[in-house]
């Protein structure tokens, strides 16, 4: 069984994570489209789970429902927005509320670049 705080840090996690990704699609939407073997990768042999997160298909659509369930998880007076229940909403009110700059900080990372750094293997291994 998760404990709150490991609830948080793996929600703070997928978070940078998320915004990882979604920075990458818009990278290759808009500078790279039609020359994605010359956009930039980061290497993630490191860390097979992230690796495994950020080269999934849906991976968006699977840390968002991962970011929700956890926010679930957390006890009432933790949780960001008791009061939304359109879960879309709820999201993008997560999502904006997320300070990124204070979590990279928080788990050593220059920035949400540096994702193969983050050590979430134990987190899932709970669950």
């Amino acid at each position: 069984m998760l404990k709150t705080d490991d609830v948080v840090e793996l929600q703070e996690k997928l978070f940078i994570i998320y915004k990882y990704i979604s920075q990458q699609k818009s990278l290759k939407n808009f500078f790279y489209q039609g020359l994605e073997n010359e956009m930039p990768k980061r290497d993630l042999s490191k860390n097979t789970m992230v690796k495994t997160l950020v080269e999934t298909e849906n991976s968006i659509k699977i840390l968002k429902e991962c970011i929700l369930d956890l926010e679930s998880m957390k006890p009432p007076k933790l949780r960001k927005s008791n009061n939304i229940n359109n879960k879309n909403e709820l999201f993008h009110v997560l999502l904006l509320e997320t300070n990124l700059e204070y979590l990279t900080m928080k788990y050593s990372l220059k920035d949400s670049d540096e994702i193969e750094k983050l050590n979430i293997e134990h987190l899932i291994e709970l669950i």
